[in-house]
């Protein structure tokens, strides 16, 4: 989910103010029981132009039930679980050099 000295932000998709200022504020962002605000998310990564760097798994812990979508506009389609996870790679930092 990280390289070298990225940072990591695990949160639930509930807050989109606290969603919006992590994205701020990380590399790779994750929100858990993002299901429910799914479309609201989907729209704030659009305006970040992050929405193409994302990813939703729905019910992770039940395999027979398990959905993976690399596309959020896939996962809007139909009625979906409120556990959702939402995986955005915002990769802002370059490679550090060691001198």
């Amino acid at each position: 989910l990280t390289t070298q000295e990225d940072r990591l932000i695990l949160m639930p998709g509930s807050d989109l103010n606290a969603v919006e200022n992590a994205l701020k504020s990380c590399e790779t962002l994750v929100l858990y029981k993002a299901g429910k605000n799914l479309p609201a998310i989907v729209s704030l990564l659009e305006k970040y132009d992050l929405a193409s760097k994302a990813g939703v798994v729905f019910n992770s812990e039940m395999p027979d039930r398990e959905e993976v979508f690399s596309s959020l506009h896939e996962a809007l389609e139909g009625s979906r679980s409120y556990l959702a996870c939402v995986i955005v790679y915002v990769g802002r930092k370059g490679w550090k050099t060691v001198d």
